[in-house]
Order: C-alpha cells, then sequence, then structure tokens
C-alpha cells in the first residue's frame, strides 16, 4: 500500500509541473511606448497586440537601465534594492553581489518552484570582462549574458556563457546574435518536461557607445542591421503638443528655461528616432522567430509571452535633447505585452502598473509562493489571476530618481541637470 500511495503521490507532482505553463520575457532596452515604436514592429503586433493584452498604463520605477531591473528583478522599488544608479558605489553588478540581492531574486524563486530557467542577452550594467564569473550569477541554469564594455557596441557582441570566459563575435550585429542563441534555446527545449522561464534581453534600441583609444566613452544614435539601414525615410517623431513647444508653461521648472530646439536640431533628433526604429526591426524579426518556433513545439498554448522594456526615453518633448532618466511620461511609460492562456486577445488595458509588479505575477502564474516582503502585486492577466490574494495596487505607484540626468551625446549643447525625484 505505501508503495501505491508514493507512485500516485508522484503521479500529482508530475502532472503539477506539466500543467505549468512557460515563460519568455522579451526585454528591451530603452524602447519607448509614448512615441509609437511599437507601430512599427509588425510581428510584435501580430503575434502579441493582435493575440494578447496592451498594457498601456505600465510604468518603470526608475528610469534607468540598472535600477529598473533590478526592482524587477526584486519586485521592489529602488529605495528598498538600494541600487539607485547605473555604476559605483550606487549600482552595477557588484553592489547587487555586496548587498546580496543575487541570492534572493527571481531566477532563484522560479527554480524553487521547478523551472528550467534561462537568460540571453544584458543581464545589468557593470556585468563586466572583469567580474562575469565573480561571482557568476545565481538562479540560472543556462545564461549567455552581454558583458561590458561591449554591451553597447552593435557589432562587437560579447557573451559569457554559464560564467566561461567571454567570447567575441566580431562584426556580427547584436541581436542577431542574441536571437540565434534564443532559438536555439528554445530547441534545447524543446523535449524538456519541467517548465521553462526564458529571460530574452536584447540592448537595442539603446545608444550605440564608441570605446575611444584613451579608453574613454562616447554615446550616439542607434545603429541598425545593415539591411534596415534604408527604412522609415520620411518617418518623424511624433509631433504632440509638448514637442519643442513654443511655450514652457506647463512643464516641471528645471525644463522651463531651455531654449527652443533649431530646426538643425530637430531633423538631428528626427534621424535619431528612425535609427531607434531601425534598430528596432530585427528585434521583431526575432520575436516572429521566437512566436513560430513556439508554434512548431506546439508549446503556445501553455506559454505567456511577455514583451516590455527597462524604461522609456524622450526626443525633444519639453525641447530636450535625446535621453531619460527624467519623470516624463516618455521615460517611465513603457511597453508591456501579454499573450498567454486566459490572456484576453486584442485587448488594451488602463490597468496601472509598474516592473515591480512583473516578479510577484510570474510567481502567480507558476504557483510559486510569493515573498512577503515585496512592493509588488499580481497582476489581473488572466481571471484567475484576478482573484489572487496579492493583487497589484490599483491606483498609485513610485517614479524615483537620485543621479544626474543622462544625455546622449547627439548634440554638445548643454542641458539642465534636474533635481532628484
Amino acid at each position: 500500500m505505501k508503495h501505491i500511495l508514493f507512485l500516485f503521490t508522484l503521479t500529482l507532482i508530475s502532472l503539477s509541473q506539466a500543467e505549468k505553463p512557460n515563460i519568455v520575457f522579451i526585454f528591451t532596452d530603452d524602447q519607448d511606448y509614448q512615441l509609437n515604436s511599437l507601430d512599427y514592429m509588425p510581428n510584435v503586433q501580430k503575434h502579441l497586440v493582435e493575440k494578447g493584452t496592451t498594457f498601456r498604463n505600465h510604468y518603470a520605477t526608475v528610469s534607468l537601465c540598472c535600477p529598473s531591473r533590478v526592482s524587477l528583478l526584486r519586485g521592489q522599488y529602488a529605495h528598498n534594492t538600494n541600487i539607485t544608479d547605473v555604476s559605483p558605489p550606487y549600482g552595477g553588478y557588484n553592489r547587487f553581489n555586496s548587498l546580496k540581492l543575487g541570492e534572493d531574486y527571481l531566477p532563484i524563486w522560479l527554480q524553487n518552484a521547478g523551472y528550467h530557467t534561462n537568460y540571453i542577452g544584458k543581464l545589468m550594467n557593470q556585468y563586466s570582462v572583469n567580474n562575469y564569473n565573480r561571482p557568476i550569477p545565481k538562479g540560472f541554469d543556462y545564461q549567455d549574458q552581454l558583458v561590458d564594455p561591449y554591451t553597447y557596441i552593435y557589432h562587437t557582441a560579447v557573451f559569457s556563457k554559464d560564467g566561461q570566459d567571454p567570447v567575441y563575435y566580431p562584426n556580427q550585429y547584436q541581436t542577431d546574435v542574441i536571437h540565434a542563441k534564443a532559438k536555439a534555446a528554445l530547441k534545447r527545449l524543446e523535449n524538456a518536461t519541467d517548465p521553462f522561464f526564458l529571460w530574452v534581453a536584447p540592448m537595442a534600441p539603446h545608444a550605440q557607445f564608441t570605446i575611444h583609444d584613451n579608453g574613454s566613452l562616447s554615446t550616439g544614435p542607434a545603429v541598425p542591421a545593415a539591411r534596415h539601414a534604408h527604412l522609415f525615410q520620411d518617418v518623424k517623431i511624433p509631433r504632440h503638443p509638448h514637442f519643442n513647444p513654443k511655450r514652457q508653461s506647463k512643464t516641471a521648472s528645471f525644463w522651463k528655461h531651455l531654449d527652443r530646439l533649431s530646426p538643425e536640431e530637430v531633423g538631428g533628433l528626427d534621424e535619431a528616432y528612425r535609427n531607434r526604429l531601425r534598430a528596432l526591426q530585427a528585434v521583431d524579426e526575432m520575436v516572429g522567430s521566437l512566436m513560430e518556433e513556439l508554434e512548431r513545439q506546439g508549446r503556445l498554448e501553455n506559454t505567456f509571452v511577455v514583451y516590455s522594456a527597462d524604461n522609456g526615453y524622450h526626443l525633444g518633448q519639453h525641447r530636450s535633447f535625446p535621453g531619460k532618466t527624467s519623470n516624463l511620461e516618455e521615460d517611465i511609460n513603457v511597453p508591456l505585452i501579454v499573450r498567454g492562456p486566459g490572456v484576453p486577445e486584442g485587448k488594451k488595458s488602463d490597468r496601472v502598473s509598474a516592473h515591480h509588479d512583473l516578479a510577484p505575477t510570474f510567481l502567480a502564474l507558476a504557483g510559486a509562493p510569493i515573498p512577503r516582503w515585496v512592493d509588488g502585486g499580481v497582476m489581473p492577466l488572466t481571471n484567475a489571476l484576478a482573484r489572487h490574494p496579492q493583487p497589484v495596487s490599483k491606483e498609485s505607484f513610485a517614479v524615483e530618481y537620485w543621479t544626474p540626468h543622462a544625455l546622449d551625446e547627439i548634440f554638445t549643447r548643454p542641458q539642465p541637470v534636474p533635481v532628484s525625484f
């Protein structure tokens, strides 16, 4: 009788694992929602927007890469993670580990729930050729991550796979390399019995970094793949009322004294916008390819596909140069599209949510316990999640920022450093 009960228990456990959904999370860098970048991504429209729900009021709690990513990984506001910048002493991979945040975060929680966890692309700032294995990021069964200082160079991708020595991919377009790695990961997982979590994080459409002979860095517009460089010749930044306005009466004090942008500067901003759209085309191709692979494997019916970005971006709003790190809607309102079993198709939701809600939501999808100390809640992606006892806040969230204003160096005219908020 004991043997029968034991076998019955194993059967129940196996069935429970089989029923858990897979999760694919595609996470871009600096992609706007307010400036309509999604409209130029036909595969995202076809496979995600039309087949899932777009959350129009989803926000980054910090409009800067590293604090935003750690907020997502931990389900906390940045004032609780204490990661408030992209580099030392207040941010970056070494600080993340010195605070022991990597001992208790999303990938480990999902592993504990029986998931095969995978990460491909950009993890966070300061994960570099000097510390890629000190320590190896915990919680991933497979990882192949970009390493600094090459993370922001579109045609010199450098990756560390599972903490091994970095591998260089000279003259290969970075998003294409990530695409190939992500598709290969899906193929490896085809016959897996455990559910999987696959996080794919291309750097596009972030600005390009150039490393000079003296070791210094400068930034410039996003760089598209050669096959996309000719696209969108006549496209311009949406001319919303707050784009380079004649008057600055209805804006924060640190924007009000900015000079109006010249026609030449506006033209430069439009070209920067076009290059961002062009750089996103390789991401869009990757989305289509991964969706086709999931369909080929027959996994779409049991897979949630989530698309988002670490923070938004502004170009010319309130007379500003390209950048982020403000509390403008362009910087904090980010894409969030979810497709999966039970998620309404073709729906636009105005429900308010933020990045610190994603970790608890992923855990709820996985049927895993949610740490009581997280700041976020469970988003009502499905009817079942709408009844979860730890729901997302319905009305408000905090946006925070501490460090100097970040501008991409497309122009040289100085702009102000806004106060922290």
